[in-house]
């Protein structure tokens, strides 16, 4: 298992832990919605066999499911969870498919009620993959900061959430004596979901 991703789930796991050990929460709050996830790779190296410099841009919108546990009033831990498919896109954007999940966690300060009209943001750790049906791109493991807030439309409460990541792990180039030059990854996460309180 990528060294990266023990250390994710060991974090996750002690963050779980400590929501137990602190109690005094104000509650569990949850929503389901829809989120589109860009990653961005730029990858350089020079080889004997050869020098490759490249950039890749691919998105794929899915489902995604957001878990909160607020501490009091004003601290919350949230999880938000992603898994997408899409078909054919163009341009930039992939081959014929594109598959992709992402485990987010987050610390966050938030102004408001989450059952009702709220702002929060915070940050965290972030472990997201893509993969095309030419190509996959691999994973993309590191901090992100996210923001986002519940509006009431129409009488109900709709949420949006905005987040950014960089990629801190390194890309497994399979090629003999490669000298990377530059290794670069970015993700960008855009959803829209309905709480559905605790």
């Amino acid at each position: 298992m990528n060294s990266y991703l023990k250390k994710f789930l060991v974090g996750a796991v002690l963050v779980c832990s400590s929501t137990v050990v602190m109690g005094q929460a104000k509650g569990f709050y949850h929503g389901f919605g829809a989120q589109t996830m860009i990653g961005f790779y730029n990858l350089q190296y020079t080889s004997p066999s050869g020098n490759y410099s490249g950039t890749r841009l691919t998105g794929v919108p899915g489902v995604m499911y957001k878990a909160t546990y607020a501490f009091n009033e004003h601290l919350a831990v949230s999880a938000f969870p992603f898994a997408g498919l899409n078909g054919v896109l163009g341009g930039n954007f992939g081959a014929r498919g594109t598959i992709g999940f992402e485990l987010p966690i987050h610390g966050q300060f938030f102004i408001g009620d989450l059952d009702e009209s709220c702002f929060y943001m915070g940050g965290g750790f972030s472990y997201a993959w893509m993969a095309t049906t030419n190509e996959i791109y691999g994973p993309i493991i590191g901090p992100q900061l996210g923001l986002g807030g519940q509006f009431p439309i129409r009488g109900n409460p709709v949420g949006v959430r905005v987040a950014w990541s960089r990629g801190i792990n390194k890309t497994n180039v399979d090629v003999p004596f490669a000298e990377i030059q530059r290794d670069t990854k970015y993700l960008v996460t855009l959803g829209i979901y309905y709480p559905i309180g605790m």
